[in-house]
């Protein structure tokens, strides 16, 4: 072990790999709540209704919460905020298992959930904090880390632990894995908090100072096209999960097992993509890297609804998740290249996700009972296209072939 020029400890073993460990570990932990949840919601007795409703008090959990998180991560510090936000998580996923009503697990959820966006904004923070030290090219490695705990070995297994754990148990487990995730965070470099007179500020100063600063990040080149993709790849992924299902074996009469590989395998090509592609989507100029994942996106989701049978939509699902996580992995590289406070720059892409998220099935969700499943893919595909031709104007658009652009630099 050793001192970084910052003074933080540094670890023989290589950062991308601590961050994958600590983004995989926070993931699995999601993921087993993810699946545990909604069961123990139906155990107390709560609708289908109820259920969908829980899911979208945890979405504006987070939301609420991702701002005040990004400024809490600048003021105390990622370790502080990291392992206090975990120890509440912890605490709110408790009270998740203690509930005694669907009213009362809501709350707890809202409060699971608002803990969680501190996890997130304070790993988010440190990512961006060391990418200079990990690599351009290795943008997309924590989304991807979290994304394959949350999506892939978290439901596996939180399904495996409800067959022989009471859910007490599984809770407790869960807990126990976010806690866990603090001991390789020890072992990053990350930023020290903020010291001397900063305590004795008035709120109301920190506020406008955060005003002025997250109003020259919006006027940064290329943020405005940056958050706008991240909302509409976060819509789209939301949204395909629920609907391809439905697509799949209500309009094309497949199996729920065949439904369930199409599924997969687009979360499946996004995670690939967003750990072996940032080499080579580095190379490119900012519009013309958002014109390749938009040029992918755009033809996989007509693909989608309009494809026959399950081999076409399988291939179609994986150019899907190839093409966001191409766009994931542009937007991730912009937001290491931005200069400021990395808690407020994660926390404002993380608002970003965290509105795609609540308002792309809501979106999808009206289209599909007004024109169909299939007119879900079709409706998001104009949006793409406009994001791509206001992003082509040449004064909007920065380079991105180096880690801190010249004019940032």
């Amino acid at each position: 072990m050793g001192k970084t020029e910052d003074g933080s400890r540094a670890f023989r073993v290589p950062l991308h790999w601590l961050f994958i460990v600590v983004g995989a570990t926070s993931g699995i932990a999601f993921g087993i709540l993810s699946v545990a949840l909604p069961v123990y919601a139906l155990k107390l007795g709560a609708s289908a209704a109820e259920t969908g409703l829980l899911r979208a008090a945890t979405g504006l959990g987070m939301l609420i919460a991702v701002l005040p998180a990004g400024m809490a991560v600048d003021r105390f510090g990622v370790g502080r905020v990291f392992l206090l936000a975990s120890a509440a998580n912890a605490a709110c996923v408790g009270l998740c298992a203690l509930a005694p009503s669907v009213d009362a697990l809501g709350l707890a959820m809202m409060g699971e959930a608002f803990t969680r966006a501190f996890v997130f904004a304070a790993l988010a923070s440190a990512f961006l904090h060391a990418l200079p030290l990990i690599g351009l090219h290795r943008a997309g490695w924590n989304k991807a880390a979290i994304s394959l705990g949350i999506s892939f070995f978290g439901p596996f297994l939180g399904g495996a632990l409800m067959w022989c754990v009471p859910f007490e148990g599984v809770f407790a487990i869960a807990a126990v894995m976010m806690g866990s995730a603090n001991l390789p965070l020890r072992f990053i470099p990350v930023p020290e908090p903020a010291q001397g007179n900063e305590h004795r500020r008035a709120i109301g100063s920190r506020f406008a100072e955060r005003r002025v600063s997250l109003a020259s990040l919006l006027r940064a080149p290329g943020v405005p096209a940056c958050l706008a993709a991240e909302t509409l790849i976060t819509a789209v992924f939301a949204s395909f999960a629920t609907f391809i299902v439905v697509l799949a074996v209500t309009e094309r009469g497949l199996a729920a097992t065949e439904a369930a590989w199409i599924a997969g395998v687009e979360g499946a090509a996004y995670i690939a993509t967003s750990f072996l592609a940032g080499a080579w989507i580095q190379r490119f100029p900012f519009p013309v890297a958002l014109g390749v994942g938009t040029a992918v996106i755009v033809p996989s989701l007509a693909g989608i609804a309009f494809a026959e049978g399950f081999a076409l939509l399988f291939v179609f699902a994986t150019t899907l998740g190839l093409g966001i996580g191409l766009m994931t992995l542009v937007i991730t590289m912009r937001a290491g290249t931005l200069p400021g406070a990395k808690g407020e720059i994660s926390s404002l892409f993380m608002t970003a996700t965290g509105l795609g998220g609540m308002v792309g099935p809501a979106f999808a969700g009206a289209v599909a009972a007004a024109f169909g499943t299939p007119a879900v893919f079709l409706s998001f595909m104009p949006l793409f296209i406009a994001l791509l031709a206001v992003t082509a104007i040449p004064a909007r658009t920065p380079r991105i072939p180096s880690l801190i652009p010249s004019e940032e630099k």
